[in-house]
């Protein structure tokens, strides 16, 4: 059922139950009333009896006695009384006449009101040689609830009326207010579809402000992250397309002259193998010489090609091992910088992709402050954390240098991928200047990132 319909169905309830309430109270005080009105009737009824007593009744006979009252009754508009002269042995000798009960009124309705006829007797002296002996008087309250049901039926066609022109408007009133909620089923379906373009405006409803203003903000933020998205998914294929030239042109520069001497030497050191004689002092050595010195150059190339696409040592060393190698490594090519390194927790049980980010991040840091920054020192932090907002691996690379570029100067990592692989694993990047002066990169990457979380190497 719809919330309109519920609504509707929940005040027609209470206006039944306000209804019955209603006629409950009604009902009991015209029980009150009819009672009221026939002990009143009663009074009056008797009241007129002792006034035609007052006259000599012995000197009337039994039917003259009621056909006295008749017309007393009648001019007191007495309508719900009937006067009986009863006998010595109780038997009706005469009765004024009476309204009876109406035909209109329904039983259940009668029974409902609860009221029966009254009888009160009244003694009197018999007339010479009569047989009268008292006076009934009953007192009926049908005509009375005969105008409580016309009383209630007039108040029931009201309160039908009333309840019908309520409900009209409660289901005018529940449409407009749900209305916005029906555009924003129509919003959150566009957003559904990839239609991030939401525009809603200010509900009639106050308490539907917050929300219209949580689907606004959600439409923009999606609308944020799809451009955020398409700008990385863009930067990807130019980084990637940026690493396949690089390694096209280590390929061409360095493989490919390398394997060219290669080739020339193995085949001289061939010709000369079939032909010792023609051969000159020492020109195969230097022709041996010549091809391990290339095989040596295709060997380092191949290290350094498979060490941009995934560091092996990663998959053999601990991380702490690798990255101390990675400060000694530098400490050696860049003898006249002073490096520092200080690792704090536990390192070493983080997942693949947590290990590669922290990795690379040191990797670039530390190779834009030595290449590009000018830098004299360097300070490495990387320590796991444990707190509120749960585990943490925070990285901090420090330097004093003249700052690292925004891009990477020879098609390198760069501060975007560092910064990309950080985002992927729900963490935070800053490249901002040191205190100190020089520049600081700080990450915070959440400990507990999903390990299947992709991150290229």
């Amino acid at each position: 059922m719809s919330l309109k319909r519920r609504l509707i169905a929940l005040f027609a309830l209470f206006l039944l139950l306000f209804t019955a309430a209603g006629g409950g109270v009604i009902i009991i005080d015209a029980r009150q009333s009819v009672r009221a009105e026939m002990d009143s009737v009663l009074e009056l009824a008797s009241l007129l009896i002792e006034k035609s007593l007052a006259v000599d009744t012995r000197a009337r006979a039994p039917a003259e006695h009621v056909a006295a009252l008749q017309p007393l009754v009648a001019a007191r508009k007495l309508r719900h009384v009937q006067i009986r002269l009863l006998d010595r042995n109780g038997l009706a000798i005469s009765e004024t006449r009476t309204s009876g009960a109406s035909d209109e009124v329904p039983g259940w309705f009668t029974a409902l009101v609860g009221v029966q006829p009254v009888v009160r007797r009244v003694e009197i002296l018999p007339a010479a040689g009569g047989a009268a002996a008292a006076y009934a008087i009953m007192a009926e309250p049908w005509d009375e609830v005969a105008e409580v049901w016309e009383t209630v039926k007039a108040l029931a066609a009201c309160m039908a009326a009333l309840s019908a022109g309520m409900l009209l408007m409660l289901a005018l009133a529940a449409d407009r207010a749900l209305r916005p909620l029906r555009l924003f089923e129509r919003e959150l379906a566009r957003m559904e579809r990839g239609d991030f373009g939401v525009r809603l405006d200010r509900p009639g409803v106050p308490e539907l402000v917050p929300i219209a203003a949580g689907i606004q903000a959600l439409g923009d933020s999606l609308a944020r992250t799809q451009s955020e998205n398409r700008r990385l998914a863009a930067q990807l294929v130019e980084v990637e397309d940026r690493e396949r030239r690089e390694l096209a042109r280590d390929i061409h520069d360095e493989l490919g002259p390398s394997l060219f001497s290669l080739k020339i030497d193995v085949r001289e050191l061939h010709r000369l193998a079939h032909d010792p004689a023609v051969a000159k002092p020492g020109q195969i050595d230097a022709r041996a010489e010549a091809a391990m010195t290339a095989i040596e150059a295709i060997h380092q190339l191949s290290r350094r090609v498979l060490g941009r696409l995934r560091p092996a040592v990663l998959d053999h060393l601990p991380l702490s091992e690798v990255l101390h190698d990675e400060i000694a490594r530098w400490r050696r090519q860049a003898s006249g910088t002073r490096w520092h390194l200080d690792l704090d927790g536990s390192l070493d049980d983080l997942s693949d992709p947590i290990r590669l980010t922290v990795y690379r991040v040191v990797q670039e840091s530390v190779m834009n402050a030595a290449r590009h920054a000018g830098a004299t020192e360097v300070a490495v932090s990387v320590e796991r954390r444990a707190g509120n907002g749960g585990d943490h691996v925070v990285v901090s690379v420090r330097d004093d240098g003249l700052g690292a570029p925004a891009a990477p100067a020879n098609g390198g990592f760069g501060i975007s991928g560092m910064s990309e692989r950080v985002h992927a694993l729900a963490g935070t990047l800053t490249v901002r200047p040191s205190p100190d002066g020089g520049t600081l990169v700080h990450a915070v990457i959440p400990a507990g990132a999903p390990v299947s979380a992709r991150v290229e190497a």
